[in-house]
């Protein structure tokens, strides 16, 4: 009973659509129930014209079109460095249903659990993922700089005779630095914590400040040949 309770909540619009379209492409009420997770009965209230399609069983949602407005917000903060994390959405939905005076049953006024989990399958565009701290400085870096450096380099190398250099790969090294945070998350982030963002999002950085961690520095150094020498740890 448990679980048939929790099926009926959990599944999406997307999800009945697909199953009710399956159905009536000659697909089993009982296959599609299992394939698309949407209970047998209201799939058959919903062919059967019992129910309209539209309408979904349950609680009406207390967010409609502001959703979209939410989620834009998620998405733009997202690609300023600034994630969202689920404890600041729920806090910006209990702000914005007070705002707008809509009918509040939510626990204590405040979303739950329950809530996030149904906004999340409402807008399978979102993806919960642990982000990757970038300094401002790290920011600042672009391809255009980078291959200025390049240019600057190999300029040094030709007018101090010295390019000849580069073509014994024994005498050309690389040299590239790993931090080790003592402290892995800033003040704001407990360890772990997961933000919201587009799906499929392949890396996703959260901006802070280059002073906000303490950490040990370790440096690596190889030549092209494949030689490579002690390793450097700097520490505070």
């Amino acid at each position: 009973m448990e679980m048939e309770k929790k099926k009926r909540i959990l599944y999406s619009v997307e999800d009945l659509n697909k199953a009710v379209n399956a159905i009536r492409s000659g697909m089993p009420f009982k296959a599609a129930s299992k394939i698309f997770k949407v209970p047998r009965s209201t799939l058959q209230d919903k062919v059967k014209g019992r129910t309209a399609l539209e309408k979904k069983c349950g609680p009406e949602t207390i967010l409609t079109k502001e959703e979209k407005n939410v989620l834009a917000w998620l998405f733009r903060i997202a690609a300023r460095g600034f994630p969202a994390t689920k404890t600041m959405l729920l806090d910006s939905v209990q702000l914005l249903v007070k705002e707008l005076n809509r009918p509040n049953n939510f626990t204590d006024n405040r979303p739950g659990r329950k809530w996030y989990e149904l906004f999340l399958r409402r807008h399978q565009e979102l993806a919960p993922r642990i982000s990757q701290n970038l300094s401002s400085a790290r920011n600042s870096l672009t391809e255009n700089r980078i291959r200025q450096w390049f240019i600057e380099v190999g300029a040094f190398l030709e007018e101090s005779n010295y390019l000849r250099i580069t073509d014994d790969p024994r005498r050309v090294f690389n040299c590239d630095e790993t931090a080790f945070f003592l402290s892995p998350k800033g003040p704001n982030q407990t360890k772990g914590d997961k933000v919201l963002v587009r799906k499929g999002d392949r890396t996703v950085y959260s901006f802070v400040s280059n002073s906000e961690k303490e950490c040990l520095t370790t440096l690596v150094t190889c030549s092209a040949s494949g030689q490579i020498l002690p390793s450097m740890i700097v520490f505070n």
